[in-house]
């Protein structure tokens, strides 16, 4: 009975034994926080980061933590449209005042944009810039009709009180001589300057060239190449003009036939 007992406590000695060496070959290592440092003894529990729900309408927008938060939209890029290239500064409408002669009269000369220019009966130039001067060409390609093709050179100026252009006389040409006077910056400009002369065939009155109606010259004299700012100047100048080219056309040997004024076929 004894050895039975010596036994027993022999058997529990060494369970306690076991159980010391097993705690002390696995120290617990504790979990620290909030700038606690290892081994400092304080204990600290790690949590699950916070969720937050992302919901308008219960939380304001600046309320809302970043991950809620919707990025501010763009703004559109809006682009300027291309402004057109300004057309060259002798584009327009002119009179023109012929230099080649003392009677006075007045032509108009459009020039375009697309380096094309229109003298009265509709005769057609090209034109081109170099450095101080525009260089302007006749050609009878173009005009058909024409027996020759001559170029002459043009100043533009912006002088107040000046002529906008001075045109230099070309050796092929002394009718190129002409100073100018702008009208508009617009070559379709329309305006009133009537001329006298032969409509058409057989019919003879004013046409209004500043709103490109056309006339066909039928005599040298000056008075064809007058211009009139007014309708009622145009058609009282038309007796005499009759006279005169009727005795032209007598001088000739021609036959004009019967011609009438336009305020006698009213």
């Amino acid at each position: 009975m004894r050895s039975v007992i010596t036994l027993a406590k022999s058997l529990t000695a060494l369970a306690a034994l076991v159980l010391l060496a097993s705690c002390a070959e696995t120290p617990s290592t504790p979990t620290t926080s909030g700038g606690s440092s290892p081994g400092s003894g304080k204990i600290v529990t790690a949590t699950p980061e916070e969720t937050f729900e992302c919901n308008d309408d219960l939380i304001l927008p600046d309320h809302q933590p970043e991950e809620c938060r919707k990025p501010e939209p763009l703004e559109p890029v809006v682009q300027k449209p291309l402004e057109p290239p300004k057309p060259d500064p002798i584009v327009g409408t002119y009179k023109v005042y012929p230099k080649y002669t003392k009677r006075g009269e007045i032509l108009i000369f459009r020039i375009y944009p697309n380096n094309t220019a229109i003298e009265w009966r509709n005769l057609q130039y090209s034109w081109r810039h170099e450095g101080d001067l525009y260089h302007f060409s006749f050609s009878n390609e173009v005009n058909r009709g024409w027996s020759h093709s001559y170029s002459f050179e043009v100043l533009h100026q912006s002088i107040k009180g000046e002529p906008d252009l001075i045109a230099k006389r070309s050796p092929e040409n002394i009718m190129t001589e002409f100073e100018a006077i702008k009208v508009s910056d617009d070559p379709d400009h329309l305006f009133d300057l009537f001329a006298i002369g032969l409509i058409r065939t057989g019919l003879f009155g004013c046409v209004n060239e500043g709103r490109k109606e056309d006339i066909i010259a039928a005599s040298p004299d000056d008075l064809f190449d007058r211009r009139f700012s007014t309708l009622a100047e145009c058609e009282a100048t038309c007796p005499k003009a009759i006279k005169l080219l009727q005795d032209y056309w007598d001088e000739n040997g021609w036959q004009l036939g019967e011609i009438t004024c336009p305020q006698d076929r009213r």
